[in-house]
């Protein structure tokens, strides 16, 4: 059974040995709750009988938990005479909470993030300055002051709501100016806090890794620079931007050894508004600890999108809190607010929306790709689940930046070669560090899996061979001349990060001698290779190491398999991640079946703030 883990049927039996309980419907709820957990789920859903039923049976088939599952009042009634087993608030190492079972951890924080987001959804900031905030949305956005917008200016809006709100979600795909759209909302708070505190906000920006500082750190910089060069905001408000983006690790400063970081609940950060940039990776564990570290009076600011991949460990927090797939629909008391002060026509409901629905704007308008971009019209295709038009986009010939080369593991290697030695022969003929690192990642291979014929493993192994072939490095050592690494832990010592991607090099400064490159937001960053944190081979990467990146050209490759985790939202995020052009290597009738697949998890959260 695929991901059925040791650990899943140990903690099972663990428990049952420290609480007495040996019932083989219990034991096997707990081993079904913990292989769930590691799939992304927060809980066990009892009602869904077809599903457990078909684990129940997998599982059997592996260990000795044999044994059919109880319909689904049999086995909440077992499960409510279980030692092991409480309801929530109570102390036991499982909690039941109507017809969802959890771990206890779990279930405490899911409560605590869901009071803590309780406590802001519905609210509204209490002083705000709507005529200097109306000019200067007029500054930052270039609102026509002789007539109401015709086409919405989702941006102006997003910066509108950040302002009213002490919580705020602004979403969008790649290139519809979410950095652009929240600098300029930093700008509006700092303004705000002048004119009405005389004093700065303290602001900080948060991401979930390094490589996200990097990225956040260098976008906000141009953002500031554009601010400053196309408006008359005044300069002292622009240089009050802070620009250095820190991991939420280091923000809630974690401890060597310790499951709980310094900043909580009883040592809350003493910030006034936290940004946290491509929050679609956040997990649950950590969305609940951010929100404990943060005061009443804390504004929160999360950026992502939507319809990215969830993160890797349990929950997808901010696809539940954005509703999945559901169109927004506004509030009158918000449409009327910010309709005022941005001059923008916006729909609502008739009747009331959930609370949720008036703290979060969807970036519609793509700038990187417009109506005729390939790459654009696949994403939405792809989005909207309609698996025939995507595959019409990709074999149509009007779109030349888009490709789908139908592959087989035989084939895979034909496919490659080309491309990936005329791209490699670039890198290594670029006469500085910086320009070959520009040239290698103008291109990236990304693969769904990491193991199997199609996974980064074998992908890599392929592409090492290719460029052996032709000359281009010679693997008869572990580390040589154009080899591309991908740091795996974070070094704050050498300030590289999980995700941070060099390139080992001849050191011309040095003669022959070999050395890392790393482009960092403070220059290129040369290592000595002994030096260099753990890390892995990157001509290709997974999809999920990829978000946030953006490269020139994407090869996407999908294995000729079923697979769960080979899903409509793998396939939009691969996608999204070129600016030019994307070849899919991919059989038609499986990328069919994965764009037909959607990320579900099981959780508390989608159902307590919008049902």
């Amino acid at each position: 059974m695929d991901n059925l883990r040791l650990i899943d049927t140990q903690l099972a039996h663990k428990l049952g040995a420290l609480s007495g309980e040996q019932r083989p419907e219990i034991l096997l709820a707990v081993t079904m709750l913990s292989y769930k957990l590691n799939r992304g789920d927060i809980c066990l859903d009892l009602m869904a009988y077809k599903a457990n039923t078909q684990i129940a049976s997998e599982i059997a088939q592996t260990t000795d938990l044999a044994v059919h599952i109880p319909t689904p009042i049999d086995w909440k009634n077992l499960l409510n005479t279980s030692p092991m087993v409480g309801s929530p608030g109570d102390s036991t190492p499982l909690v039941l909470e109507g017809n969802y079972l959890y771990l206890g951890r779990y279930w405490q924080l899911e409560t605590n993030l869901i009071q803590e987001l309780m406590a802001r959804i519905g609210t509204w900031i209490p002083n705000v300055d709507t005529k200097l905030l109306k000019a200067s949305l007029k500054h930052l956005f270039f609102i026509d002051n002789n007539h109401r917008q015709q086409e919405t200016n989702w941006q102006c809006l997003a910066a509108a709501l950040a302002v009213f709100k002490p919580f705020c979600i602004i979403s969008g795909g790649p290139g519809t100016g979410k950095t652009r759209t929240v600098t300029a909302i930093l700008a509006l708070l700092i303004e705000q806090s002048l004119a009405l505190y005389a004093k700065v906000p303290r602001i900080a920006l948060g991401v979930p890794t390094g490589k996200a500082a990097a990225r956040l750190t260098e976008s906000i910089r141009k953002s500031k620079a554009s601010l400053l060069q196309n408006t008359n905001i005044d300069q002292k408000i622009i240089n009050a931007i802070p620009e250095e983006a820190l991991t939420l690790h280091r923000l809630l400063k974690f401890r060597p050894g310790r499951c709980e970081p310094q900043h909580g609940k009883s040592n809350q950060l003493p910030i006034d508004v936290l940004v946290i940039d491509e929050a679609s990776m956040l997990d649950l564990p950590m969305m609940a600890r951010v929100l404990s570290a943060l005061t009443q009076s804390s504004r929160l600011i999360l950026l992502g999108d939507r319809h990215q991949l969830a993160s890797v460990e349990a929950g997808m927090v901010m696809g539940d809190l954005c509703g999945g797939t559901k169109k927004l629909t506004y509030s009158y008391d918000l449409v009327s607010k910010l309709s005022n002060v941005a001059d923008i026509n916006l729909p609502y409901a008739e009747a009331n929306p959930p609370a949720i629905v008036d703290h979060q704007i969807i970036l519609e308008k793509s700038y990187r790709f417009p109506d005729d971009s390939g790459i654009g019209q696949l994403a939405k295709a792809v989005n909207s689940g309609v698996a025939t038009q995507a595959l019409n986009i990709l074999k149509s010939g009007k779109y030349p930046d888009v490709t789908l080369i139908p592959g087989n593991p035989e084939s895979l290697m034909e496919a490659l070669k080309p491309r990936v030695i005329a791209w490699f022969r670039h890198t290594l003929s670029a006469t500085d560090p910086t320009q070959a690192l520009t040239r290698f990642n103008n291109l990236r291979i990304l693969c769904a899996l990491r193991s199997g014929p199609y996974g980064v493993n074998a992908i890599n192994k392929l592409v090492a061979t290719i460029l052996t072939q032709a000359g281009l490095i010679d693997t008869n050592s572990a580390i040589y001349h154009g080899c591309p690494i991908m740091v795996t832990k974070n070094d704050y010592k050498q300030h590289l990060y999980n995700g941070d991607i060099g390139l080992i090099l001849q050191d011309h400064q040095l003669g022959v001698s070999l050395r890392a490159f790393f482009e960092t937001s403070e220059g290129i960053r040369r290592i000595l290779p002994n030096r260099i944190p753990p890390h892995e081979l990157v001509y290709a990467m997974t999809v999920h190491k990829s978000q946030g990146s953006e490269f020139d050209e994407v090869i996407m490759i999908l294995p000729n398999v079923a697979s769960d985790i080979i899903t409509r939202e793998l396939i939009y995020t691969g996608i999204t991640r070129a600016k030019k052009h994307v070849t899919l290597i991919a059989e038609p009738i499986w990328l069919s079946k994965a764009i037909s697949r959607v990320v579900t998890r099981d959780s508390g959260l989608f159902r307590k703030i919008w049902l």
